[in-house]
């Protein structure tokens, strides 16, 4: 799957998970950086 060829629906349902658990492990507070930072990290899939 690409993410790219997601629609904005389809993007915010693939990411909110994987925000949702960076967030939980940073105990809820990160810069919007250090998230895409974070999800890149944990997603080959997702560019930063």
């Amino acid at each position: 799957m690409n993410i790219k060829q997601l629609s904005s629906d389809g993007k915010t349902a693939y990411l909110i998970k994987p925000i949702l658990k960076v967030l939980q492990e940073a105990g809820g507070r990160l810069d919007r950086s250090e998230i895409k930072a974070r999800i890149a990290d944990m997603d080959d899939r997702i560019s930063g």
